[in-house]
């Protein structure tokens, strides 16, 4: 598959067909040379899109998946915890994030592969509304598009 434009029709109208598809979409966003550095934004309109798109650099990486791998949501208590833990030990990878309500940047962000820091995590976060799932598995993406380079030429970046 051809490197599609953040700014291009092709890339553009996947995401809003998903965004209809599925009502929400999680976005990894991976700008370049960073070190590996990674922004998680959870959308569910078509003006998201833009505001999203816009925060990336030349070369920046926008990968999208279903949200509802996101699949535990709320405030971080007892039973939230318990759920955490099975699905954990159900999936061996987690994505984590504080959810702050009309905000779209998911604030730490981070992916678990130990149980010890998944609880460690949690328990910092007594009382926090929190997102929680496995982590997004790269096939099953719906679409990656990359920030164009000033010329307008696709070239993805080292991540």
């Amino acid at each position: 598959m051809e490197n599609l434009s953040t700014t291009g029709r092709p890339f553009l109208s996947e995401v809003e067909k998903a965004l209809s598809q599925y009502k929400q979409l999680l976005i990894l966003h991976r700008p370049s040379g960073a070190g590996g550095t990674r922004y998680w934004f959870l959308i569910s309109k078509n003006s998201d899109i833009s505001t999203v798109i816009a925060t990336g650099k030349a070369r920046s990486s926008f990968t999208v998946f279903d949200a509802n791998l996101l699949a535990l949501r709320g405030e971080v208590n007892a039973e939230l915890k318990m759920k955490a833990v099975k699905l954990f030990k159900d999936c061996g990878e987690l994505l984590m994030a504080e959810f702050i309500p009309d905000q779209i940047q998911l604030e730490s962000a981070f992916g678990f592969d130990e149980l010890a820091e998944v609880e460690d995590w949690l328990e910092a976060r007594k009382e926090v509304e929190v997102v929680v799932g496995g982590y997004p598995n790269f096939d099953k993406e719906i679409v990656t598009g990359y920030t164009p380079d000033a010329d307008g030429l696709v070239r993805p970046g080292a991540y």
